[in-house]
C-alpha cells in the first residue's frame, strides 16, 4: 500500500543526506553552472519526484546543499575560533590561513557556487549568507575578542573580522574566480602583508576604537 501523500519514509534523513551528499558533488563541480531540477535529479541519479519528495523544488536543493557545505566546514571554524596570545597574532594568523587554503580547490568551488546561486535566487542568497558567510565573520570575532588586546564587544570584532574577510576574500576572488592570476597577477603574499601591516597599525594606533562600547 502506497504512503499517503506528504508523509515520510522511515529512513528519510539517511537518503536525504545521500542525496545531498552527490548534489555537493555534482554543484561544485567545475563545469557547472546554474543546472536545472531535472539535471540535479540526473546527478543524484534519481527521479525529479523524489528529488521534490526530499527538497520541494531547486530552491530546497540549493538551501540544502548550502547547510551541508556549512556543518562541513565546522571543524575549520572550531579552529579559527581558537584566543592568539595578542590581537597582532591573530590578524597575522588569519592571513596564514588564507594563504594556506587560498588553492584549497573545494573551498573556492563552495564560495563560487554561493556567488552563483546568490545573483538568481533570494533564498539562495539568504542560505549562503546564514550557513557559509556569517559562521565565518562570526568564528574570526570570537578569536579577535578572545585574544589577547582584542575587542572588547563583540560587534567591533566582527566589524575588524569583516575589514579581514572582506580584503582577504576578494583578493582570493579576483585571483582564483576571476582567473585574475592568468589575467592580473598580483602578489598575493605581499598584498597581505600590506593589509596585515594596516590593519596591526590601526588596531594600535587607535585602541579606543576598539574599546568603545556599542552605541
Amino acid at each position: 500500500m502506497p504512503r499517503p501523500p506528504g508523509t515520510r519514509n522511515q529512513d528519510f534523513a539517511e537518503k536525504k543526506l545521500a542525496l545531498v551528499q552527490k548534489l555537493a558533488d555534482f554543484l561544485l563541480s567545475d563545469d557547472v553552472e546554474l543546472p536545472s531540477f531535472r539535471q540535479m535529479a540526473i546527478a543524484a541519479d534519481t527521479s525529479e519526484p523524489t528529488l521534490r519528495h526530499y527538497f520541494g523544488d531547486r530552491s530546497g536543493v540549493i538551501i540544502a546543499v548550502m547547510a551541508h557545505i556549512g556543518k562541513l566546514a565546522e571543524p575549520f571554524r572550531e579552529h579559527t575560533r581558537k584566543p592568539s596570545d595578542s590581537i597582532e597574532e591573530a590578524i597575522r594568523s588569519f592571513h596564514r590561513v588564507i594563504m594556506q587554503t587560498r588553492d584549497n580547490t573545494r573551498m573556492l568551488a563552495a564560495h563560487a557556487f554561493g556567488l552563483r546561486e546568490s545573483m538568481s535566487d533570494p533564498l539562495a542568497r539568504k542560505a549562503y549568507l546564514q550557513y557559509i558567510v556569517e559562521p565565518n565573520i562570526d568564528a574570526v570575532a570570537e578569536r579577535l575578542v578572545k585574544s589577547r588586546g582584542g575587542p572588547t564587544n563583540y560587534q567591533t570584532a566582527r566589524s575588524l573580522a569583516m575589514m579581514l574577510a572582506s580584503s582577504s576574500m576578494f583578493l582570493v576572488v579576483h585571483q582564483n574566480l576571476l582567473d585574475g592570476a592568468l589575467h592580473k597577477p598580483i602578489d598575493v603574499g605581499n598584498q597581505f602583508n600590506l593589509v596585515q601591516s594596516w590593519l596591526i597599525d590601526g588596531v594600535a594606533n587607535n585602541p579606543e576604537a576598539l574599546s568603545r562600547e556599542d552605541v
